[in-house]
């Protein structure tokens, strides 16, 4: 197998690439106002203009960081030589560990930062 074509390398590389784009688009031309289509949408992060303004910003950054070490850890991945079913396995772990730690974060900061 090609190294470029290891899930390892693309999976982690190309969804962190995708959240520095995302996070870049969002921070140029961030969601105004409370809206069920364009942000971080959760039912914390919607109580309050003031709650969704800081929701923004908040997973805005834990976005662009997350996707940054997405990258780093996909070109490490095109380093190594797991079988593929091991390879997507170990990248689908990885992003849905930052997924999943970029939401955690974002509401336990939202529920530390305001009073619902």
């Amino acid at each position: 197998m090609n190294n470029w074509e290891n899930p390892l390398f693309l999976l982690p590389f190309l969804v962190g690439l995708t959240f520095v784009v995302v996070a870049f688009i969002s921070k140029t031309y961030p969601p105004r106002g409370i809206n069920k289509i364009y942000g971080y949408r959760t039912k914390r992060s919607m109580n309050s203009q003031a709650q969704w303004d800081f929701a923004q910003e908040y997973s805005n950054n834990l976005m662009n960081r997350y996707g940054i070490m997405l990258i780093i850890l996909g070109i490490a991945g095109y380093f190594t030589s797991f079988s593929n079913t091991v390879a997507v396995i170990l990248g689908g772990f990885i992003i849905t560990f930052f997924i999943t730690a970029m939401i955690f974060k974002t509401e336990r900061a939202l529920k530390n930062n305001f009073d619902d």
